[in-house]
């Protein structure tokens, strides 16, 4: 069972270029996950690594 979270729906004013890098970063990160969990994961899929320059890329800012 995972956990399901209601999504916030996104503020007009809100553009693209008024968000942050690491917002960027992690949405990337999450959009490339979901893809391969619905895609892959849950059809048994899952032994090539998906996703890790994302992943990287969103460790990377978590750290500095």
């Amino acid at each position: 069972m995972g956990i399901i979270r209601e999504k916030k729906p996104k503020s007009s004013s809100s553009s693209p270029s008024s968000t942050s890098p690491c917002a960027d970063l992690r949405a990337a990160y999450h959009n490339c996950f979901n893809r391969w969990y619905s895609e892959k994961f849950v059809k048994g899929q899952w032994q090539k690594e998906e996703c890790v320059a994302e992943w990287q890329k969103n460790i990377w800012r978590t750290s500095t």
